[in-house]
């Protein structure tokens, strides 16, 4: 099952120390000739991630939902931007984040342009 070997990857990411981001799942190419195939793996994307957090709710409780386009404004002003944030920001819009002891998991669906396909992400960082 594909959400259990999501969950696996998360456990993997929270026994490295340090930020680090995983891609989980990565779509095909977008295809130029079917702008409704887009739409499709962003809705496929979306309930995967949704499926996902349904699953680590049940494990830490109810998520943060962090919208990033903060963090991508003040990285494009030169401002510093703690990682994976730094990363993050770039194509995930929306993510959705766990305290899990001294540090963070987040998911989230992202993209890094039109022509470019989802990503499924996760991420753990160290609290502030």
């Amino acid at each position: 099952m594909i959400l259990a070997h999501h969950a696996a990857a998360v456990e993997r990411l929270l026994a490295v120390p340090g930020p680090r981001t995983a891609d989980l799942a990565v779509g095909a190419d977008p295809s130029e000739d079917d702008p409704s195939a887009g739409l499709e793996a962003e809705e496929a994307f979306g309930a995967d991630c949704d499926a996902l957090v349904e699953l680590l709710t049940r494990r830490w409780g109810e998520p943060e939902v962090l919208d990033l386009t903060d963090d991508l404004v003040r990285l494009a002003s030169g401002e510093p931007v703690p990682e994976p944030l730094r990363t993050l920001c770039a194509s995930v819009r929306v993510l959705r984040r766990w305290q899990v002891g001294d540090r963070w998991l987040g998911v989230g669906v992202g993209r890094q342009g039109d022509n470019l396909p989802f990503h499924l992400v996760a991420a753990v960082g160290d609290t502030d």
